[in-house]
C-alpha cells in the first residue's frame, strides 16, 4: 500500500526532473536554443501530466487522508492545465505551471509547498 512516505518521495523526484527540463537560466534563446527548450518544456509538461495519471491516480488518491486529498485535487489542476498548455504549445504556461502568482524568485513552488504539507501531516 502507498504511504505519505512514498508520495513525498515521488513528488521531490518529479518537482527535481520539472526543474532540470525548464531551467531557463541554460537557455541562450539562440533559435537552436529556443527550440531545444520548447522541447524540454513539452517533456516537463508531459512528465508531470504522466506523473498524476500513471502514479498519483492509481497509488495514492484512495488513500483517506485530507492533506492528500488537497494535494490530489491540486495536482488534477495543475495537470489538466499542463495539458491545455501542451495542445496549444502554449510555453510559457508550460515554464511557470509551478509558480505560485506572486512567487519571488526562489521562493517554493507549488511542488515544494505539497511536499512541505505532506511532510507536516506525518
Amino acid at each position: 500500500m502507498a504511504t505519505i512516505n512514498q508520495l513525498i518521495v515521488d513528488l521531490e523526484k518529479l518537482n527535481k526532473r520539472y526543474s532540470e527540463l525548464s531551467d531557463s537560466h541554460n537557455a541562450l534563446f539562440t533559435k537552436e536554443d529556443a527550440e531545444n527548450f520548447q522541447k524540454r518544456l513539452t517533456e516537463a509538461g508531459q512528465l508531470f501530466v504522466d506523473f498524476y495519471e500513471n502514479s498519483f491516480v492509481p497509488n495514492y488518491s484512495k488513500i483517506q487522508n485530507p492533506v492528500i486529498e488537497d494535494v490530489g485535487g491540486n495536482l488534477s489542476g495543475l495537470s489538466n492545465m499542463a495539458s491545455g498548455f501542451l495542445k496549444d504549445k502554449n510555453y510559457f504556461g508550460l515554464d511557470v505551471l509551478l509558480i505560485p502568482r506572486g512567487n519571488k524568485t526562489g521562493a517554493p513552488n507549488y511542488l515544494d509547498r505539497f511536499i512541505q504539507r505532506l511532510k507536516e501531516s506525518k
